[in-house]
């Protein structure tokens, strides 16, 4: 079943959870996850495109509010992988607060509420977010600078969501509002797997999500301008274990 996500406009970019995609089949694919990258990086769901690269240049700072014990667990699994991922690379913090924490909210943290879509709206409002429409599983409002470097983000989970689709929506969430930010249905096993009929509900990240996340955060800067196959800096991509290839995908930062 369909599951509605993702919007964005100007400076705010949305995103609603997703559901289940056929059976992954990775296999060595440049075009395709060239293709799938720029989508996932550059598309939006609503609102304006944008050509260029946004992340967070501080650390990232999950602070976590309404999280019963299986919620807490899901985000717990879900930090975990991203940690796994960009240990070496971005830090990252997680916390869990309660309403009146004055982290909850704040510039230059990842506020992520566990709060079902019809109770969302006066929260959305009052922390910058987009209210979601009230079938939503999760969805996530991110903001940047001039510099187009990430400083606030609200993210709404329906702690209503039976195991298998809060593993997923939380994971996703947490995933997007890194900056990997839209969805696409070209790579089934992705955690972003979403688009023409297609949705997925991996509560991993494939190694194309972790790929996607080392070169946003290794290799490319806020500002970063999105170009097409044939030019711009060579960048890294390791398909699937074999050796590590070398491919021009990137242009230099914008001026």
């Amino acid at each position: 079943m369909h599951r509605p996500r993702a919007a964005s406009a100007a400076i705010l970019l949305l995103a609603w959870s997703v559901a289940a995609c056929g059976t992954p089949r990775p296999s060595l694919r440049p075009g395709l996850e060239f293709r799938w990258a720029e989508r996932v990086l550059f598309g939006t769901e609503m609102g304006d495109e944008r050509d260029v690269v946004v992340r967070w240049v501080a650390p990232v700072r999950y602070v976590v509010v309404g999280a019963d014990p299986r919620c807490r667990s899901a985000v717990v699994r879900a930090f975990a992988q991203l940690q796994e991922v960009l240990v070496d690379v971005h830090p990252l913090e997680l916390a869990f607060a309660g309403d009146g924490d004055a982290r909850v909210g704040a510039d230059g943290h990842v506020t992520l509420f566990f709060t079902a879509p019809r109770d969302a709206a006066e929260l959305a409002e009052r922390h910058g977010g987009h209210a979601p429409s009230s079938d939503a599983d999760g969805w996530f409002t991110i903001t940047w600078n001039g510099d187009h470097e990430l400083t606030h983000a609200i993210v709404f989970v329906d702690p209503e969501l039976d195991d298998v689709w809060l593993a997923h929506t939380v994971l996703e969430e947490m995933y997007q509002v890194l900056g990997a930010s839209d969805d696409s249905p070209m790579l089934p096993e992705s955690v972003v797997c979403e688009g023409a009929g297609v949705v997925g509900a991996a509560d991993r990240l494939a190694r194309v999500d972790r790929e996607l996340l080392r070169l946003l955060y290794a290799e490319l800067r806020p500002g970063d301008l999105v170009a097409g196959l044939a030019g711009g800096s060579e960048r890294r991509w390791d398909y699937g274990g074999r050796p590590t290839r070398v491919f021009a995908y990137f242009a230099s930062p914008a001026t």
